[in-house]
């Protein structure tokens, strides 16, 4: 499946599907932006207008168009209510999403610490999104910390 996006105005300026039915999902899902539009923080694509109880099945693949630094894609809606975000990227080690790394995020990943079952969050303490919370994590958390760097003072 493919869904162009050249704006923010749905059905005028980017694709949506509506179904009123079963939604079976399989394949890859190619997102693409055109026209040279550049999706910016906040912009919000409701490309799937569907009732979740009748969606079967989960797309093999989702390929999303390149951001600006700083900005990441957020589809953790895209199989719930059909829709992709723009939201600034989060810190690597920011558990809690507070825009910090620092001990409260420490103390995320060490209450949550070990989940090795491939079922946990970032929320949880999962830094590289491979579903755990493990050694690996701490490294990210440690790398990035403490952000941002606190500012040291220089005797006169």
């Amino acid at each position: 499946m493919e869904i162009e996006l050249g704006g923010t105005v749905r059905g005028d300026e980017y694709d949506a599907m509506i179904v009123g039915g079963d939604l079976t999902l399989d394949g890859s899902l190619d997102v693409l932006a055109i026209g040279g539009f550049v999706p910016q923080a906040g912009d919000l694509f409701d490309i799937f207008d569907f009732e979740p109880a009748n969606l079967s099945g989960l797309f093999d693949a989702v390929n999303l168009p390149a951001l600006a630094s700083g900005l990441a894609w957020d589809d953790t809606n895209l199989y719930t209510t059909g829709e992709l975000l723009v939201s600034l990227s989060q810190i690597a080690g920011d558990f809690d999403g507070d825009g910090d790394v620092d001990g409260d995020d420490f103390l995320l990943w060490q209450r949550n610490f070990p989940v090795l079952d491939g079922t946990a969050s970032l929320s949880n303490g999962d830094a590289n999104g491979d579903g755990n919370v493990d050694g690996d994590d701490f490294l990210v958390w440690q790398r990035n910390f403490p952000y941002p760097t606190a500012l040291s003072s220089v005797p006169e």
